[in-house]
């Protein structure tokens, strides 16, 4: 069973997703430090590098922000299209409208684009582009046709829109009425735009439980577990018809579902594989590296199949892995060398089907 665990209180929200019991997505927000991603700013270019095609641009953080030309119109992970990228142009001085797409790590700054989206549960307004697309979760050739005419037929002109997972089995009615809301909230982003000042946060993304609520609203849930009245309101209303549990003791809800061991491992560098094998994790600011190794195992024919049968366990892990931490941007697997042709092709086939469901 798929499972969604909501660990909510004044301080924090905790969010934990399971398949089959493995934990596969995690994330964590502290209500007094919130991050900026999602979030909408009037910023202010200072600098542009037209060798790199990429701005720096104020938008008062601590550090500048990041834009590069080739940043996509839509994260691919999160609603599973991409579209065309633009071409850059800016001088500094200029005020822009830009939206965070990815936090900052070490010495970066935030990494930003021009190309706003606003995200509901059923699809997305893209009010700067003319795109039209229907997630690839959406298999049904008809159904994603009849989709498709829906959104090209209803979004305003010069706006683009995806239609997300969970708009499958979704109404026509349930689809316009998200859609006219959306555009609500953006003519309301346009109107404070104008008048705000440069350096300045014009919109503000949703807290992690109605967010999450609503980004895994197309996942295949069988049951929701909460510890808070106002958590339970908010998943009946966000995710009617799905089995919701009140869970009232005093223990952690994560550690009474035994899921504390599985969080703390996210910390780990180091993360075993049941065969006696391992994999490394090191992730750094230009990408992340991964190590296959075989550790103890020796339980194969031969060196060959003990090495084969390692990575692809570890195949499926490391895709389980980047989910549940968030891995972006470049990723590197280092693979245990394999002989036979036939193994690594194999191997390569296990990793792409572990990261369909990522989008």
């Amino acid at each position: 069973m798929n499972k969604l665990y909501i660990d909510y209180n004044p301080q924090y929200i905790r969010i934990a997703y399971t398949e089959k019991g493995l934990l596969t997505e995690f994330a964590v927000e502290r209500s007094y430090m919130r991050g900026p991603v999602g979030n909408i700013y009037k910023g202010k270019v200072e600098n542009v590098l037209s060798g790199m095609k990429a701005a720096f641009i104020n938008i008062g953080l601590s550090r500048n922000g990041f834009l590069h030309v080739d940043q996509s119109l839509v994260d691919s992970r999160q609603y599973g299209a991409v579209v065309e990228r633009k071409p850059l142009k800016l001088t500094p001085g200029d005020s822009v409208m830009c939206q965070v797409v990815k936090d900052s790590f070490g010495e970066k700054g935030v990494k930003l684009s021009l190309e706003i989206t606003i995200p509901g549960k059923l699809c997305v307004l893209l009010p700067n582009s003319s795109f039209i697309g229907v997630s690839r979760k959406i298999t049904d050739d008809a159904r994603r046709d009849y989709l498709e005419d829906l959104a090209a037929s209803s979004v305003p002109p010069k706006s683009g829109l995806i239609i997300r997972t969970a708009a499958e089995h979704a109404s026509d009615s349930e689809i316009l009425s998200e859609l006219d809301e959306l555009v609500s909230i953006w003519k309301e982003i346009e109107k404070k735009y104008q008048t705000a000042p440069e350096k300045s946060i014009i919109y503000r993304e949703d807290d992690l439980l109605r967010r999450a609520l609503r980004d895994f609203s197309g996942y295949e849930i069988d049951e929701i577990y909460v510890n808070d009245d106002k958590a339970l309101e908010t998943a009946s209303m966000l995710m009617p018809g799905i089995k919701i549990n009140k869970y009232d003791g005093e223990e952690n809800i994560l550690l009474r579902y035994g899921l504390g061991p599985q969080i703390n491992a996210l910390r780990s560098r180091e993360v075993p594989l049941s065969s006696g094998g391992f994999i490394v994790i090191d992730k750094t600011e230009a990408l992340t590296v991964i190590d296959v190794n075989t550790g103890h195992y020796v339980g194969g024919k031969n060196l060959e199949d003990t090495v084969y049968k390692t990575n692809l366990e570890a195949a499926v892990t490391i895709a389980r892995q980047i989910r549940a931490r968030n891995i972006g941007g470049i990723i590197i697997v280092d693979f245990i060398d394999m002989a036979d042709t036939a193994h690594k092709e194999e191997v390569l086939k296990v990793l792409c089907e572990a990261v369909k469901s990522d989008g």
